[in-house]
């Protein structure tokens, strides 16, 4: 389950855009390793995230939510979908395929936090 906490308006500022967002792992077998299925640990996440905004991703174990996380800071590459990103207000860029030196510049804008379940729920609480 995916929950937003919208606290400003949704003509704010659009800082990420994730649509149709895959991330699929192959199942390899036999002595070639041929792919005989995948799993589809992230299969179709459309969501925005806008400034001011903080995005909470809950789900069972093992449900997809530690990948979607490393999939929105390309680690792994999404295997399909496109990741829109807005530097500090600038044109909206698909980072979801670019190569790893045209990625460097954003890598420091785009983070990801664990939240373990004694921790403070609010981010800013926490530091």
């Amino acid at each position: 389950m995916i929950h937003q906490d919208i606290a400003l308006t949704p003509s704010s500022e659009l800082l990420m855009r994730a649509e149709d967002l895959k991330v699929h792992f192959p199942i390899r077998r036999g002595v070639l390793k041929r792919v005989i299925g995948y799993v589809k640990a992230v299969d179709g996440i459309t969501l925005d995230i806008r400034a001011g905004e903080t995005l909470s991703v809950v789900g069972e174990s093992g449900c997809g939510k530690t990948t979607l996380g490393q999939a929105l800071v390309r680690v792994p590459e999404p295997t399909a979908g496109r990741i829109e990103y807005a530097k500090h207000g600038a044109q909206a860029t698909d980072i979801a395929h670019l190569s790893e030196t045209e990625l460097r510049p954003y890598r420091s804008d785009i983070r990801m936090i664990f939240q373990g379940p004694v921790l403070p729920r609010s981010i800013r609480a926490a530091a």
